[in-house]
């Protein structure tokens, strides 16, 4: 998100910004951005967005609305799980061009024939690999751990991964803390304090902000943008 602010100082910003998303289709390769041939993808890349002209003014205007104080959400402070929940649901569209040279934005087919795209909650996530890594877990050490492969050929958002990834990091945490947590302590006069139960991390880790309750008798005023 900081990377899209910086944009705001200079001109030619689509020019950047285009280079911004060809660096995470590159790096990434996530399906968001299509621009080169690749194999196995039946569908011709993307050619309209890198030759599209934006004025810098449009621009401006809707990248400074993704930051407080214009936006009236704070995305730095936004669970994980609820960004992969609007990513996943992105990646269900597709923009196409009419004859009228209008963009319109519908459903990929394989969608609309699925019935739609549905993000998996998070307590079935972590429910899910508790019951899988977790079990493969039990009795084992780091070494053992080290060898695990975990693989979600149908990722989306990446919940699964982002679940199994917190889950390793808190197992491995808590097997430290409990075998000679003093011999892997590094630095000079390392001092080991007890850590938090994995469960209580994880709920943590996803906690968020919520709103205020309005006073017993009281209105709620509610952001028309932020309701909507």
């Amino acid at each position: 998100m900081g990377r899209l602010r910086g944009l705001l100082a200079g001109d030619t910003i689509y020019r950047r910004l285009v280079a911004f998303f060809e660096n995470a289709d590159e790096r990434y390769n996530s399906g968001l951005f299509h621009f080169k041939k690749e194999p196995g993808r039946e569908e011709a890349p993307d050619e309209l967005t890198p030759a599209l002209d934006v004025d810098d003014a449009t621009l401006k205007h809707i990248i400074r609305r993704l930051y407080y104080p214009e936006s009236p959400y704070e995305f730095t402070v936004v669970p994980a799980d609820i960004l992969g929940s609007v990513y996943e649901r992105f990646l269900g569209k597709v923009i196409t061009l009419t004859d009228g040279h209008r963009a319109r934005i519908d459903e990929k087919p394989e969608v609309r024939k699925a019935g739609g795209v549905y993000y998996t909650p998070t307590y079935i996530v972590d429910y899910i690999v508790q019951q899988t890594i977790g079990k493969l877990l039990e009795g084992k050490t780091p070494t053992d751990a080290a060898k695990l492969k975990v693989l979600d050929p149908a990722c989306g958002s990446g919940s699964f991964l982002i679940g199994a990834y917190q889950f390793l990091l808190d197992w491995h945490l808590d097997w430290y803390a409990k075998h000679q947590p003093e011999k892997w302590a590094k630095g000079k006069d390392a001092k080991i304090r007890p850590a938090a139960p994995a469960s209580r991390r994880r709920r943590c880790s996803r906690r968020h902000p919520r709103p205020k309750r309005a006073p017993r008798g009281g209105s709620r005023s509610t952001n028309a943008s932020a309701s909507s």
